[in-house]
C-alpha cells in the first residue's frame, strides 16, 4: 500500500488516493488564481475614483452580447470571438471604441454619449480617423492600398488613434513617419525595424512611437518621442522601457493615456508564470503593477463606454424609442 500524503496535506484522510489529493490541490490552485484575478480587477476599478477617466476592460463577451442585443446578429455570428485584440481600438481622446469584425468587414462604433453605429468597410484591414471616417484600407486583389488620400507606396505599419500620422516602410528597414494629409512626404526617420508590437500616438504636438529596434518581441522595448521642427518632426528622446524581470517573451505597449504620461504594458509569460499588465509613467519613470492579463482588451477611456451604451439602450427601450 502506498504511503499516505496526509502528513503533508491538511484535512485529507488516509484513504484518499494520490489522484484525489492532487486533484484537490489543483482545484485549490484554480480557486486561488480566480481570487487573484477578482482582486486585481477590484483593485484596478478603484483607480481614479473621482473621475471616469481610467483603464477599462473591453471584453469580447460583453461586446458580443451588447452587439447582439442591438440587433446585429450577423456581426456576432461571424466568429467574432476569434477576432484579434487589434480589432478593438479607440479614438484619440478615448470617447469612442471601434470594434472591427474581420469576417463581415464591418465596424461598430460605441461612444461615451451612449450612442453606437455600424459602418461598412472596404476591407477588414482599415484605418479610421478620430471621427471614425475611413482613411485607408488594403485592396488584396490589386495588392496595394486604396484610400481617400491614396497612400501610394507607403501602406501604414501603424497609425495614431487620431488618424493624423502613420509609420510606414518598417519592413524595408528604413521606417519613416508620414502625415495622412501628405502621405508621400516623410516627416522623420524611425529607428525601428520590427513591426511586431509597433504602435504610435499623437498628443500635445508630439509623436510617441513604441516598438523594438531589433527583430522580435523578446528584444528590449523602446520609446521614441518626436517634436515638431518646422513642417517636420525631430527625434527629441529615445529610451528603453524598464521591465520587472528580464525574459525572452513579448513585452509590448497596449495603450497610452490621452490625458497623462502613462502607458499600459503587457508583459507576456508562459505557464506556469502568469502574464501581467503594468502602467509606466514616462515622466516619473515609475513602473506599477496593474493586474493579471485576461482575455480582454484594455484601453484608456474617458468613461465606461460599454456601460453607457447599455444604459442608453435600456432607457430608449423603456420609453419606446429605437436603439439607434
Amino acid at each position: 500500500m502506498k504511503k499516505s500524503l496526509n502528513g503533508n496535506v491538511p484535512n485529507i484522510p488516509p484513504h484518499v488516493s494520490y489522484y484525489k489529493q492532487y486533484k484537490s490541490i489543483i482545484v485549490l490552485a484554480v480557486i486561488m488564481f480566480n481570487l487573484l484575478i477578482v482582486a486585481g480587477i477590484a483593485a484596478n476599478e478603484s483607480v481614479d475614483k473621482m473621475t471616469d477617466k481610467k483603464v477599462y476592460n473591453c471584453g469580447w463577451c460583453k461586446i458580443s452580447k451588447l452587439i447582439s442585443n442591438a440587433g446585429y446578429r450577423d456581426f456576432v455570428d461571424a466568429d467574432l470571438t476569434r477576432a484579434n485584440w487589434d480589432a478593438i481600438s479607440r479614438n484619440a481622446d478615448g470617447t469612442s471604441i471601434r470594434v472591427i469584425n474581420i469576417n463581415t468587414k464591418k465596424v461598430i462604433v460605441f461612444n461615451c454619449d451612449g450612442s453606437f453605429k455600424q459602418l461598412e468597410l472596404p476591407n477588414f484591414n482599415s484605418w479610421l480617423d478620430n471621427n471614425n471616417n475611413i482613411l485607408t484600407w488594403m485592396d488584396k486583389e490589386k495588392g496595394n492600398y486604396n484610400s481617400i488620400k491614396y497612400f501610394k507606396g507607403n501602406p501604414p505599419n501603424a497609425m495614431d488613434p487620431s488618424g493624423q500620422y502613420f509609420v510606414a516602410n518598417i519592413n524595408k528597414g528604413n521606417g519613416e513617419i508620414f502625415s495622412v494629409a501628405k502621405p508621400n512626404i516623410p516627416l522623420a526617420r524611425i529607428n525601428i525595424i520590427s513591426q511586431s508590437g509597433l504602435c504610435m500616438f499623437f498628443k500635445e504636438n508630439k509623436l510617441y512611437v513604441f516598438g523594438h529596434d531589433k527583430r522580435g518581441l523578446s528584444t528590449p522595448l523602446k520609446g521614441f518621442i518626436y517634436e515638431r521642427e518646422g513642417v517636420n518632426f525631430r527625434l527629441a528622446k529615445e529610451f528603453e522601457i524598464p521591465r520587472e524581470k528580464k525574459a525572452e517573451s513579448p513585452y509590448v505597449v497596449e495603450d497610452m493615456s490621452p490625458w497623462s504620461d502613462e502607458i499600459l504594458l503587457v508583459d507576456v509569460y508562459d505557464f506556469p508564470s502568469f502574464s501581467k499588465r503594468y502602467i509606466f509613467n514616462l515622466k516619473t519613470k515609475e513602473l506599477k503593477y496593474y493586474g493579471l492579463v485576461t482575455k480582454e482588451k484594455c484601453l484608456f477611456l474617458q468613461c465606461d463606454i460599454l456601460k453607457k451604451v447599455e444604459e442608453n439602450k435600456k432607457s430608449k427601450m423603456s420609453s419606446g424609442e429605437t436603439t439607434e
